[in-house]
Parts: structure tokens; C-alpha cells; sequence
């Protein structure tokens, strides 16, 4: 199926740059807020799958991460040296590791939460409500049916 194009750029340039966008106003206003050493990528790969209390195997954030083992160990490493994870033995199994939320992961994920919503909000406002709602309804249509 073809459709009459008027952009001057292809889809997946168009996403890549739409998503560095995001993260670039994300990660400014997080640096901010006090967080400047810490990436989106952190976010997405550690400290989405740890929820404040609750500790969770390293194993268990390097299977919902989808990235190697490596990588997390070292964005793990990378969290606990600047405070925002620790480290402990599995109750369970204490060859195994738990990673979980210190207090400043905590606020951390507070922040990113709220920043996100106001980068939403900013580009709702700069761009229009309408056509954020259609990105939005176009964009959840790819990812829930990709056939």
C-alpha cells in the first residue's frame, strides 16, 4: 500500500529524531531538577522495572530489559556509585543479586514521571492538542497492531 508523501525526511529518520527530541527535553529539564547524571537510557533499561520497596534479581531487570546482561551490570554499577540503586543478596538464593530503589532513585523516578508529562503538555501546547491526540492514536495503532 502506498500513500502520497509530502515529508522530506523517511519514517524511521523521522522517529529517531522525533524520540532524540524527547530524550534531549527530558534529560535537560532532568539535569535541572539535579539529575544530570542520569539517562534516559538508565531509565529505560534499570529503574522502569524497580518499583519503590519491592527489590528485584538483576537477572529479572536484564530479562524485561531486553539488553544484555553486560549492559545492565554496568548501568546497575553506574546507579549504585551515584546513589540512585543498591545492590544486596537475594534472600532467596544469596548467589543471586537484588537491585532495588534508594531514596534518591526514588525522587528520580518521581521527577521523570513529571517531566515527562510536562514535555507531553509543552508539545501539546506548541504543536496542538488535535495533532498530538492523532501522533498519539497512530502511534498506540502501530505498536497494538502491527499486522
Amino acid at each position: 500500500m502506498t500513500f502520497p508523501r509530502r515529508a522530506m525526511h523517511p519514517l524511521g529518520a523521522l522517529l529517531g529524531q522525533v524520540q532524540a527530541r524527547f530524550h534531549e527535553d527530558c534529560e535537560a529539564r532532568m539535569a535541572a531538577a539535579g539529575f544530570g547524571d542520569l539517562s534516559l537510557a538508565h531509565g529505560v533499561n534499570v529503574m522502569r522495572h524497580l518499583q519503590p520497596g519491592v527489590p528485584r534479581r538483576v537477572s529479572e531487570v536484564v530479562r524485561l530489559s531486553t539488553v544484555t546482561k553486560q549492559a545492565i551490570s554496568q548501568q546497575v554499577a553506574y546507579l549504585v556509585e551515584r546513589g540512585y540503586v543498591a545492590v544486596t543478596p537475594d534472600e532467596r538464593d544469596r548467589r543471586a543479586k537484588c537491585v532495588s530503589l534508594t531514596a534518591r532513585g526514588e525522587a528520580a523516578q518521581a521527577t521523570t514521571r513529571r517531566i515527562f508529562g510536562e514535555v507531553e503538555s509543552d508539545w501539546r501546547d506548541r504543536y496542538g492538542a488535535d495533532r498530538m491526540r492523532e501522533l498519539f492514536a497512530t502511534l498506540e495503532a502501530i505498536v497494538t497492531h502491527p499486522e
